[in-house]
């Protein structure tokens, strides 16, 4: 608890340009609702050297199913990179959801990383869509880690991605030796928390399973409006 609270006392904003490569004691993911990979990869590409200062990178709301590209998967690889881990989205129409998980070269090898079918599904958008990754990071940590991209529709339910999401976290107790993150946007403000029942929900959910928010300043700003 005390190492959650020094982390969410440290969450700043900060630039790409400022942020160091991950070094040999760290593990450092980066986690965006990309609103549709296919229209963003070329910023991505051009961008890359501020990524592959990432070991993982999350991304929702991809709107991208790789059977559909000219190209197939390799229409989404980068530089530095894997081949993605791609989950289409929920919906048959294939717009909004969609999941994706870069794991960096770097990070580990090829034969170190598998999906952890267990919780990876997209079955229904009611039910929200999740995709988890087991990665054994080498470097210096040389541990086995678990990362979970998720996201919710904000049309859909959360009472039944709330139930999703907590039998997620039942299922990760026997992981519980294990490092495990979960980034993504369920589309609840937890700014709101006092007030909404569902913000209440998912973190008293999270926090009995021993996960806790790190991040504690809004993450989608407006000129009227501020969300975390």
């Amino acid at each position: 608890w005390q190492e959650a609270s020094a982390c969410m006392l440290d969450c700043n904003y900060r630039q790409h340009k400022s942020i160091s490569i991950s070094g040999c004691n760290d593990l450092k993911i980066f986690s965006l609702n990309i609103r549709s990979l296919n229209k963003n990869i070329s910023r991505l590409r051009d961008d890359i050297d501020q990524y592959t200062k990432f070991d993982i990178l999350c991304f929702n709301e991809t709107s991208c199913n790789p059977d559909n590209a000219a190209g197939g998967i390799a229409d989404f690889e980068l530089d530095g990179f894997y081949t993605p881990i791609l989950q289409n989205p929920s919906r048959a129409s294939g717009r909004g959801g969609g999941l994706a998980i870069y794991i960096n070269n770097n990070t580990c090898s090829a034969d170190d990383i598998k999906v952890v079918d267990g919780l990876s599904s997209n079955s229904t958008p009611s039910a929200g869509e999740f995709l988890f990754v087991e990665v054994k990071v080498r470097k210096n940590i040389n541990k086995t880690a678990i990362i979970g991209a998720m996201y919710r529709s904000p049309s859909a339910s959360p009472n039944t991605f709330l139930e999703s999401m907590k039998s997620n976290l039942q299922f990760l107790e026997r992981h519980k030796n294990k490092h495990i993150i979960i980034a993504g946007d369920a589309n609840i403000d937890l700014i709101q928390h006092d007030s909404d029942i569902h913000a209440q929900t998912i973190s008293e959910d999270t926090l009995s399973h021993g996960f806790t928010e790190v991040i504690s300043k809004p993450t989608r700003i407006t000129d009227h409006s501020a969300t975390l």
